[in-house]
């Protein structure tokens, strides 16, 4: 809510000759010209003393950091996933509330913050770790400005003391097509058929790992041959929308296409012989729940180390994925639709994957320049050609001849400054 003082505005007007003050009446904005500052000082605090006592105070105005955390928490549980949520109240719990729970939250600042983040510091707390308590502070101070208890948020206003390096995000690693086939290979030896059909499909189509994990079997369109992507599972199994919050059609390969036809038959057989009906989830455990993220990740490193990979994650199947499709000259809108992102994402993070040719390019620009100025087919000249004369008799050009004087005619210049022969030849 706008302080009085925000309100009630005082300025000088030239074009007046006076001190203005702008002040609300009424439900509109009035102005009022006094000849001296102290009298539109003067007027301007005693509007500012009406707008005071008749502004209501906010509810929360005086509640404390510590206090307003479980408000917080109560909307954040339902809106985040149950891991991250948890990372952030633990980071709360653990390094703000101590430090800055007895500050009101009406009165946060930057200096508090940065008393914060420096106090981290000294206690060791990597660069890294202070980011993340940064972070759910912030989140903390988002809550409040939506409730109008803060004006701006406190985190945000730390300009450059506010940078902390951390880890920098992995770059996307690819598997080459060797590596691929060598973990394929060694899937398939120990691993069943849940997981090998599970990382063969993420390598064909791109799919997110929470993605992967929650289609369905109705996902699958045998007609046109795609994947409906709608959903996406949390670490906790509970279902979310993709990272887009967007629906797509993943395009699949005749190849994956025949080997999901009896992967899914034998998923339906061990669902009827366990007692199960018809099976719901693609990727789904004797418990009759979707796979989840840690057991994925343990089958996905005991087969790269069958394979003798190392330095791989489940995430680098989706990025093999794109660097595949690029390497065999795809488009980049196409590679995009396919893994639910956008071209300049792919173009940032795989456009090294694009084929290099070994011919120059410069050599076809020339070739297409050459090509461009050729006559084509409706017979349009070019620069370098001769000028289509109308159809003139011969004695009407010779006429028109003699009557430039010796000067360039039809096409050339008739620049006043060249008038003798020697010029007109030598331009």
């Amino acid at each position: 809510m706008p302080k009085p003082k925000e309100l009630v505005k005082k300025r000088w007007r030239a074009q007046r000759g006076g001190w203005e003050v702008v002040y609300p009446e009424g439900g509109k904005v009035k102005k009022k010209l006094f000849q001296t500052e102290a009298e539109a000082v003067a007027f301007q605090n005693e509007i500012m003393e009406e707008v005071q006592a008749n502004t209501p105070r906010p509810v929360d105005a005086d509640i404390r950091l510590r206090d307003f955390a479980p408000a917080w928490k109560e909307i954040e549980k339902t809106r985040t996933d149950q891991r991250t949520f948890e990372d952030r109240v633990a980071q709360l719990e653990r390094h703000v509330i101590p430090t800055l729970g007895h500050v009101q939250v009406a009165q946060l600042r930057a200096k508090h913050v940065l008393t914060l983040l420096g106090q981290l510091e000294l206690d060791g707390l990597s660069r890294n770790a202070i980011r993340l308590v940064k972070d759910a502070l912030s989140i903390v101070c988002g809550y409040a400005v939506v409730r109008e208890i803060l004006k701006v948020n406190p985190c945000q206003k730390l300009g450059v003391y506010g940078k902390l390096g951390g880890t920098a995000p992995k770059e996307p690693n690819p598997m080459t097509e060797v590596q691929l086939a060598a973990f394929a290979e060694a899937m398939a030896e120990r691993q069943g058929r849940t997981f090998p059909m599970l990382f063969r499909l993420m390598a064909d189509t791109g799919l997110r790992p929470g993605e992967a994990r929650a289609l369905k079997v109705t996902d699958i369109d045998w007609v046109t041959g795609t994947l409906h992507v709608e959903r996406a599972l949390r670490n906790d199994n509970t279902v979310k929308a993709t990272k887009t919050e967007e629906t797509r059609n993943v395009d699949l390969s005749a190849a994956c296409q025949a080997a999901l036809r009896p992967y899914i038959t034998w998923l339906t057989k061990r669902a009827l012989a366990e007692g199960r009906g018809e099976p719901d989830w693609l990727f789904v455990t004797h418990e009759n729940a979707p796979v989840d993220q840690r057991t994925m990740r343990r089958s996905f490193k005991a087969g790269c180390k069958r394979a003798g990979l190392r330095g791989f994650r489940v995430y680098d199947l989706r990025a093999t994925c794109a660097s595949h499709l690029l390497a065999l000259s795809a488009e980049i809108t196409y590679v995009a639709e396919q893994l639910g992102n956008s071209p300049a994402m792919i173009w940032k993070y795989y456009a090294k994957h694009l084929p290099r040719r070994s011919r120059r390019w410069v050599d076809q620009l020339a070739a297409a320049r050459r090509a461009a100025t050729r006559e084509d087919a409706s017979g349009t000249r070019t620069w370098n050609q001769e000028p289509n004369l109308p159809n003139l008799r011969a004695v009407d050009i010779a006429q028109l001849a003699d009557s430039v004087d010796g000067e360039p005619w039809w096409d050339r210049t008739t620049d006043p400054l060249i008038k003798s022969q020697v010029l007109f030849q030598l331009s």
